[in-house]
């Protein structure tokens, strides 16, 4: 079964060079001042810039400063000249609480790369869904000393040059087979859930969804997807794509259940992306157009994500 996503304009962010300037924002939970200057060498020796406002260390309780001063931050980064690309410092909680204060327009008045995960999920998809900017779900600040010097170089790949975008993971398991084509959304299942009938959430029609866990039982992975269900979101989506499903359940039980579950939504399901909290955390466009093959087992941009 084949199925198609339209969107009416889609911006695509000017790509990095050697040299450009990265603002770091905080947009959930504080961090680590080490874990912090470990990221930053990682983005010097790439060949970039970095800038960051003292605001960025603040801390309220499990909170990286107040809702208020996190989107100013966001807001600063994005209309600051100077700037190419915001950087998520790391994910945790709060994203969700800090977008009734970012203003939207910024999006298309100052299309940025904007890289996060996690709980910055809400944030990516608010993006695209409001604005048409194309962003990027992939390793945060904090994240990016542990990647492999392959990661690194993917991560750095897409940022910076127009490569094809195909990623086969060599563990995959095909859930159900078929191919679709559509626009790439998704990331943390738990944050997309609680946008459900919020006037963030994101838009579901024709779209190509890939999801992530970290820390979930297998009983609330089936939960979250019931409820989508249930909700008659996965109804409307072109296809599924299963990333990392990482402390708490072993993905075979993740592909299990979606085997006896999801099959009857009638769309190629593939499972064993790099997507997430696992080891390697590929980075992928959300809001691009991509094509899913359930025969093959393999995702692939189908389109430039960057100008």
């Amino acid at each position: 079964m084949s199925r198609t996503s339209r969107y009416p304009e889609i911006i695509r962010p000017k790509r990095l060079g050697k040299g450009d300037r990265i603002a770091l924002v905080a947009t959930g939970s504080p961090f680590e001042r080490e874990d912090f200057d470990r990221g930053v060498q990682v983005l010097i020796s790439l060949g970039f810039e970095i800038k960051y406002h003292p605001l960025l260390f603040e801390r309220n309780g499990y909170l990286a400063g107040s809702d208020e001063d996190r989107a100013r931050l966001l807001a600063g980064a994005l209309i600051d000249d100077e700037v190419q690309a915001v950087l998520c410092v790391r994910g945790g909680y709060g994203t969700l609480r800090m977008l009734g204060h970012i203003d939207a327009s910024l999006f298309k008045t100052h299309p940025k790369i904007i890289l996060g995960f996690s709980d910055v999920t809400a944030l990516l998809n608010f993006a695209f869904d409001s604005g048409g900017l194309v962003t990027f779900h992939g390793p945060m600040l904090t994240g990016l000393p542990g990647l492999s010097d392959d990661g690194l170089r993917r991560f750095l790949d897409l940022l910076t040059r127009e490569l094809p975008l195909i990623i086969a993971p060599s563990r995959r398991e095909i859930i159900q087979k078929g191919r679709a084509q559509g626009r790439l959304m998704g990331g943390n299942l738990t944050t997309l859930v609680h946008l459900i009938d919020t006037p963030y959430e994101t838009s579901w029609e024709g779209r190509i969804l890939f999801v992530e866990e970290c820390g979930e039982k297998l009983y609330r992975i089936d939960r979250l997807f019931t409820h989508l269900k249930l909700a008659g979101r996965l109804s409307k989506l072109a296809g599924l794509v299963l990333g990392q499903f990482t402390d708490g359940v072993e993905p075979e039980e993740v592909w299990k259940f979606a085997y006896q579950n999801l099959r009857d939504l009638d769309i190629p399901i593939v499972a064993g992306f790099p997507f997430g909290h696992g080891k390697e955390n590929r980075a992928v466009p959300i809001g691009a157009m991509f094509r899913l093959d359930g025969y093959e087992g393999v995702l692939e941009l189908a389109e430039p994500c960057l100008r």
